[in-house]
């Protein structure tokens, strides 16, 4: 008799598992990671192999499958609360530079010390 290891008969079935997901995937979902991949002309093949009923399903959002599911989510948002109720709060992010303007501000954008334009010229 030939003996698996526990980890082998874990990934064996994970691998299974995921097989047997792929294949229960609808039109809608399988257009929906094909373009998470980037891969445009996939889902343009998958949308025109669609029929109308099922565009309307996905303009809907039926037959999509939930990137997490609704307990990991429920755990999330607890954890998040508890953070604020511990004071911990999120990463405030970081400062994002002024966005540029027109030009007609080209002047005062030139002379800025943020554009490295360095003192104002007399």
């Amino acid at each position: 008799m030939v003996r698996v290891s526990r980890a082998a008969l874990i990934l064996l079935m994970a691998a299974m598992a995921g097989c047997a997901h792929q294949s229960e995937t609808t039109p809608q979902q399988q257009f929906l990671e094909a373009l998470k991949r980037g891969n445009s002309a996939q889902a343009s093949q998958i949308w025109l192999h669609m029929s109308p009923e099922q565009r309307v399903m996905f303009e809907r959002g039926q037959g999509l499958q939930p990137a997490q599911s609704p307990k990991q989510v429920q755990m999330e948002v607890m954890r998040r609360a508890l953070e604020e109720a511990n004071g911990e709060g999120p990463e405030e992010p970081p400062a994002t530079p002024p966005l540029g303007g027109a030009l007609g501000n080209l002047p005062e954008l030139l002379n800025s010390q943020q554009a490295g334009g360095g003192a104002n010229p007399p």
